[in-house]
């Protein structure tokens, strides 16, 4: 398998400004950032603050409004306001964080790995959310004296570990990836014994979805 190795977390997003739409490029400044942190990490609890930067992953067009204006209620409040759930922008982004969280538990249970002829482990997923970053750790620790490749097909982007540490990747154009439309890898990519593996597999989804 052919991939580029990139360190761009969240990767280059070009976006046309409509027609008579004003543009104000906001450029990020880490000391100010690191102030707003550190008024809510005294506001609110360490579970707030991972509601906050969890829902992030949702990639829903209509968080950033409710999450910027809970932030702001935050620095603001006397005490915290995290469940304080009559708030409109605060029960948006806790429903949308426990929709993250649902989906990242989703995808560690039903990840199914493949054997490749190599003896790379190769899993295509393509979740609801852009949970690929949060359930890494995961496999990493699970797998840790593995070779693996998990691929998420709807963001265009994977992790790749390779016992020590894991790396985003992303394929050329035309990978043998991109001709896998159901996530299989084909019988010359298969390890010799992967058939019957995933003949086990199917039995225990099968069950599991009764």
């Amino acid at each position: 398998m052919k991939f580029n190795l990139t360190s761009n977390f969240w990767g280059a997003v070009q976006d046309t400004p409509p027609l008579f739409a004003v543009v104000h490029r906001v450029t990020t400044d880490e000391e100010k950032a690191g102030r707003v942190f550190r008024a809510l990490q005294r506001k609110l609890s360490t579970a707030a603050l991972a509601c906050l930067t969890t829902s992030l992953f949702s990639e829903l067009p209509d968080l950033d409004l409710p999450l910027f204006r809970y932030v702001c209620k935050a620095v603001k409040a006397g005490q915290s306001i995290e469940t304080n759930f009559a708030d409109p922008d605060v029960l948006f982004v806790t429903n949308t964080y426990r929709k993250v969280r649902y989906e990242r538990l989703r995808m560690m249970q039903f990840v199914r790995f493949q054997k490749t002829a190599d003896g790379t482990y190769f899993a295509m997923i393509e979740p609801d959310y852009d949970v690929l970053p949060l359930i890494v750790p995961h496999f990493s620790d699970r797998f840790s004296e593995e070779c693996w490749l998990i691929y998420d097909r709807r963001r265009r982007y994977g992790y790749y570990y390779a016992g020590h540490k894991s790396v985003r990747v992303t394929f050329e154009d035309g990978a043998e990836v991109f001709r896998l439309p159901d996530g299989r890898l084909s019988e010359a990519m298969r390890d010799e014994d992967e058939m019957w593996y995933q003949e086990m597999w199917r039995t225990y989804f099968n069950v599991s979805s009764i």
